[in-house]
């Protein structure tokens, strides 16, 4: 019964889609969503490495979790266009914890994505340098899974899909959790993630969780999506190319 009811919600859902008159919100609506992050820690091997190096990474983790909530996000979207950032620093001052906090789980720079022409970009800083790092929006394989559980007070459904990244350690295949709820039918979501049959309310990924914690369907303010275009366009391969190398010149200098 269960399994009939989540296949006859996400037939809805194709159906609202597929018949552009009855939707209620035009192409161009712009709509904001703000988000939360919480850590979900690190998990180190008490036996491989001394009690000193264990009380610092304890130490470490107690601060950043307490850091962690004050970050925020702004999701910009229409229908087949948003725009993920951090919100502004209203009166913080930058410092290295907030910074890491922020870096965490993918959270830097700014993620543009449009479905319509396939368009994913991530404009970020590297070294001083700013990267426009290309995608392909529409590559996201997701696997919808049959459960459920309640969002705040959104009704959600699972999906995952894999993240695979590459660093000076290998190549590795890294799970990303999407709760999503079709009572919001739009296909964005945290970090650049979309395409699934309704918005992201909850996205983990690594050492964080993203979480819906409002959401504005009809803002009085003026917003606008910008796709950003300043910086150095690499592909994703060519991003772990230059990841590496800045690695490994830090490591023998």
């Amino acid at each position: 019964m269960q399994r009939f009811k989540f296949r006859i919600q996400i037939l809805l859902v194709f159906f609202y889609w597929l018949v552009p008159n009855q939707i209620i919100y035009s192409q161009n609506d712009f709509m904001v969503a703000y988000y939360g992050k919480k850590y979900l820690g690190i998990k180190m091997d008490s036996t491989k490495i001394s009690e000193k190096m264990l009380e610092s990474h304890n130490e470490h983790e107690k601060q950043i979790s307490l850091i962690m909530p004050e970050v925020e996000y702004q999701l910009i979207f229409t229908k087949t266009e948003s725009l993920f950032k951090v919100t502004e620093r209203l009166g913080q001052a930058s410092n290295d914890l907030l910074d890491l906090a922020i870096m965490s789980a993918d959270g830097d720079g700014i993620r543009y994505n449009n479905l319509q022409s396939n368009e994913k970009l991530h404009q970020m800083e590297f070294f001083g340098k700013i990267l426009l790092i290309v995608e392909s929006a529409n590559e996201q394989k997701w696997d919808l899974v049959n459960e459920t559980k309640k969002v705040g007070q959104f009704n959600c459904f699972k999906a995952t899909t894999i993240r695979k990244t590459r660093n000076a350690a290998g190549t590795f295949k890294k799970t990303v959790v999407a709760w999503y709820t079709i009572d919001l039918p739009f296909p964005h979501g945290p970090i650049g993630y979309g395409g699934l049959p309704g918005l992201i309310v909850e996205l983990s990924y690594e050492n964080a969780s993203y979480i819906l914690k409002s959401i504005d369907l009809k803002p009085k303010s003026t917003y606008k999506i910008e796709k950003p275009t300043k910086g150095k366009k690499v592909t994703l391969e060519e991003f772990y190319d230059m990841d590496i190398n800045a690695f490994q010149n830090a490591s023998f200098n």
